[in-house]
């Protein structure tokens, strides 16, 4: 089996029911990991939201989950780069967060 060098998560995590388990399996790759545009938690918990859809494109709401940077990165891997992606800081007090962006790799590529 073919197994991905690279792994582009762009946008998706924050609408997966448990998105550390997915990292976790992702993780067992050894891939490289690319995540961007993400919602980080600025006081560091997680909580869910609703995300509506603006009506000009069609009406719809949805959960969207505001992630824990602590949890983006799966055992055996190292933050190599982070970054704030386009989106920047959104919220109010206890629900602010930052739209971010990680380079994650395996502890066993130095690469």
């Amino acid at each position: 089996a073919n197994t991905p060098n690279v792994i582009l998560l762009g946008s998706v995590l924050q609408y997966l029911k448990e998105p550390s388990k997915v990292l976790r399996e992702l993780s067992k790759t050894g891939a490289f990991i690319i995540i961007d545009r993400t919602p980080i938690s600025e006081n560091g918990n997680e909580f869910i939201l609703v995300q509506k859809v603006p009506k000009a494109i069609y009406t719809a709401s949805y959960p969207i989950r505001i992630l824990s940077e602590k949890n983006i990165i799966p055992p055996g891997y190292i933050m190599v780069e982070k970054f704030q992606s386009p989106e920047g800081k959104m919220g109010k007090k206890d629900h602010s967060f930052i739209w971010k962006g990680f380079f994650l790799r395996p502890v066993n590529n130095k690469k």
